[in-house]
């Protein structure tokens, strides 16, 4: 990963839980090594496959899920949340 701060990086990170070559969970525990104030942003999506890792990375991590399909409403409320806890944090 190239070297970042929270201040330049992206205002929300949306991870598929489950994609090809890596994990949403491995992206996630390499964000919190390299760049650790950058997982307050990730939001992790998921169309409904939860493996034992992702289950204790939800749990331990408080991370939001969005299910598929969802609304444009969820991501929004997702976002606000989001924002509102890194704006504030």
């Amino acid at each position: 990963m190239r070297e970042s701060s929270a201040a330049e990086g992206p205002d929300l990170i949306p991870c598929d839980l489950e994609m090809p070559g890596l994990t949403g969970p491995q992206v996630y525990l390499r964000l919190a090594e390299e760049v650790p104030e950058l997982t307050a942003r990730v939001v992790f999506m998921s169309g409904g496959t939860y493996t034992a890792e992702n289950e204790a990375l939800l749990e331990t991590s408080g991370v939001p899920l969005l299910a598929k399909p969802f609304s444009l409403e969820e991501v929004f409320e997702v976002a606000e949340m989001l924002l509102g806890e890194v704006a504030s944090g």
